[in-house]
């Protein structure tokens, strides 16, 4: 699927067998040994062949996103309390302070001095 949509969007509301969203069949990932190999076979390999086989990996991938979205629920909670480490939000230091999600995960108190975690997160970058 695109970049731009699947930033956009919510996981929930993702729908990956929307075709319209999907990246062009050659830009597909399939792996970095299965590209490897795309690479040594591709000359002696039919067109069609390689075609087909980036088909069936992005229909894998399309299998695999409704069974976890089936199993998961992408609305809970933790869900936005680790939003903190996605990239754009950890160099942003998006939450200022960890305190508020330390809280709702108590149990890290047991784990790890929380204390120094936040001062940590508050004064990295």
């Amino acid at each position: 699927m695109s970049i731009a949509y699947v930033k956009q969007a919510k996981p929930k509301e993702i729908d990956p067998t929307r075709a319209g969203h999907h990246i062009p069949l050659h830009q597909v990932y399939v792996g970095v040994a299965a590209t490897a190999t795309m690479h040594e076979i591709k000359a002696g390999a039919k067109q069609e062949d390689v075609q087909k086989f980036r088909s069936d990996c992005k229909n894998f991938l399309i299998e695999s996103i409704l069974q976890i979205k089936q199993k998961f629920d992408l609305e809970v909670e933790i869900h936005d309390i680790v939003s903190c480490i996605a990239p754009g939000n950890a160099a942003a230091r998006v939450p200022p302070s960890l305190v508020q999600i330390i809280q709702k995960l108590p149990y890290l108190n047991e784990i790890l001095d929380t204390a120094k975690l936040d001062l940590e997160w508050r004064t990295c970058f």
